[in-house]
C-alpha cells in the first residue's frame, strides 16, 4: 500500500457547503458527499467549537492521506476556520474500501495502488468495532440491509445525501451515478466487517445496479449496544 485513503469531514453553515466541493473538485478530489444536518448543541458550546448557527452543511471527501494537508489548507483558507463560527474540517482513517474506488481515487493524483484494499496499516488494529458505510442509489437501502444482515449485521441507520463532482467520478467508474444518494450505516464488531463489506460490495458495489461505495471506519470508543466506555477501549 503506498498512500491510505482518508475521510475528510467540514462541517460548515448551511448553504456553504458548495464552496469546499468546488475546492476538492479543483484539486482532482471527485468522491464527495454534501449532507445538511442540524445541530444540537447549545449556541455557547458550538461558538467554543466554531460551529456558528445550528443548520449545517457537512461535506465529506474521499482522498489520498497525502493529500490531506493541502485540502485542510485550502478549506481554511476559503472558509476562513480559524475564525470563531465558521467551521470545523477533520480528518478519519478508513478500516476498509472498495478496491477499485480506491485505486480511483490514488490513481488521480498519480499513485499506484498495490493492494488488494485499502487499510490503514498503522494505528490499525485496536478498535473492536467498525462503522460500515454503503452509498447507494435511492430506493434499495432495504436491500442491502438484508444482504448485510445476511453476512452478520444486526442493524443500521439510513441517511439521505447529495453526491457532488459526480460527473467527474463517473468518468472514472465508467457508470452513471444519481445525485441525490442513500447512506447505509451498519455498527459491528471487527469481526464481521470484511465479511459484511464483501457481501454488501458484492451486491452492491460500483458495478451494480446500485452504483455504491463501501467503507468501513474505525470506533475506537462507544457507548451503548452491550458496551461500556471501558470494554470499548483496547
Amino acid at each position: 500500500m503506498t498512500d491510505p485513503i482518508r475521510l475528510l469531514v467540514t462541517i460548515v453553515e448551511h448553504g456553504k457547503g458548495e464552496r469546499i466541493t468546488n475546492l476538492a473538485n479543483a484539486q482532482h478530489i471527485h468522491f464527495n458527499l454534501l449532507l445538511h444536518g442540524r445541530g444540537t448543541a447549545s449556541s455557547d458550546i458550538l461558538d467554543m467549537l466554531g460551529l456558528g448557527s445550528t443548520e449545517k452543511d457537512v461535506v465529506v471527501c474521499a482522498l489520498p492521506r497525502s493529500s490531506v494537508k493541502q485540502m485542510l489548507h485550502s478549506v481554511a483558507e476559503e472558509m476562513r476556520l480559524k475564525r470563531p463560527g465558521t467551521g470545523v474540517a477533520f480528518s478519519l482513517p478508513l478500516s476498509g474500501i472498495n478496491e477499485l474506488i480506491a485505486r480511483i481515487i490514488l490513481d488521480e493524483r498519480k499513485q499506484q495502488d498495490q493492494g488488494s484494499a485499502q487499510e490503514e496499516a498503522a494505528d490499525m488494529g485496536a478498535e473492536k468495532h467498525w462503522l460500515v458505510l454503503a452509498v447507494v442509489n435511492p430506493g434499495i437501502t432495504d436491500q442491502v440491509m438484508a444482504v448485510a444482515k445476511e453476512a452478520g449485521a444486526t442493524g443500521g441507520t439510513i441517511l439521505h445525501a447529495r453526491g457532488v463532482g459526480r460527473e467527474n467520478a463517473e468518468a472514472f467508474l465508467g457508470v452513471s451515478i444519481q445525485s441525490e444518494r442513500e447512506i447505509v450505516a451498519i455498527l459491528c464488531p471487527r469481526a464481521k466487517g470484511p465479511a459484511i463489506m464483501q457481501a454488501v460490495n458484492a451486491s452492491f458495489g460500483p458495478k451494480s445496479g446500485a452504483k455504491g461505495i463501501i467503507f468501513s471506519l474505525p470506533v475506537r470508543d462507544m457507548m451503548g449496544i452491550g458496551v461500556t466506555a471501558e470494554e470499548s477501549k483496547p
